[in-house]
């Protein structure tokens, strides 16, 4: 498989000191699916953002052979689309369709090309009838989809996702992670949902205060009772009794 994305010895501060991420170093091949678990304040959402520029720190990060650096970023947010956790912070226009059409038209693409995709991502989806509806009437699993669709539409290499099951109720979530499997870009999901990360991802980052503590096979890395508790997680009930599914 091809690499698609190398992070170096990667280290993010916020302005008042802070250090929020210290020495990173992994990567990610195409068609993988990439989680990253960890306690709260671990420093998951504040990587996701750094893979695309919206963070700027120290180190190396490069989307294939592109470092994420000032000259790049134009080309970098083609690459890496980011789904944030809240979708109201990601929709913004009228309707469904405006939504997804926005980034594609900042592309320069023909209104055909621009109509083409943004029903092409609707229908993989299952979206396709929510085109005209308000953004900000759906519900909270539609809005997730719809918040995809605007990164999927763009054809990135790879898909960020901060906590993209929160506030789901469970047919939603099993929508959204049904969609996810269907979905082969590489992928690198910021989680609190380890029994999505087991079903979904092929390795998991374990990450607390900032630093890489583990990073492996998913099932390794998740059935590790004494890493889990470590790191302040806890073996999916899944892998702990198993003879109960």
């Amino acid at each position: 498989m091809t690499r698609v994305l190398e992070v170096k010895d990667f280290n993010f501060s916020y302005p008042d000191g802070r250090s929020a991420l210290k020495g990173l170093s992994f990567d990610i091949s195409s068609g993988e699916t990439v989680a990253v678990i960890g306690p709260n304040g671990a420093g998951k959402t504040t990587l996701l953002l750094a893979l695309n520029g919206i963070l700027r720190g120290k180190g190396s990060i490069k989307v294939e052979d592109l470092e994420v650096s000032g000259s790049n970023l134009k080309e970098i947010r083609k690459r890496v689309g980011v789904v944030f956790q809240d979708p109201d912070d990601q929709l913004f226009c009228p309707t469904v369709n405006e939504d997804v059409m926005f980034g594609l038209l900042n592309l320069g693409l023909s209104d055909e090309d621009v109509q083409r995709k943004t029903i092409e991502t609707l229908k993989i989806l299952e979206l396709e009838e929510f085109g005209e509806l308000l953004s900000h009437h759906l519900s909270a699993g539609e809005k997730k989809r719809v918040a995809l669709a605007t990164v999927l539409a763009m054809e990135p290499d790879i898909i960020a996702l901060d906590e993209p099951t929160a506030n789901l109720d469970p047919r939603s979530r099993r929508h959204l992670i049904e969609t996810l499997k269907n979905i082969k870009h590489a992928k690198i999901i910021a989680t609190h949902d380890l029994e999505m990360a087991l079903e979904l991802a092929d390795r998991v980052i374990v990450l607390n205060k900032g630093k890489i503590a583990a990073f492996g096979r998913v099932k390794d890395i998740l059935e590790n009772a004494k890493l889990m508790e470590e790191n302040a997680l806890e073996v999916p009930l899944s892998l702990k009794y198993p003879e109960k599914n």
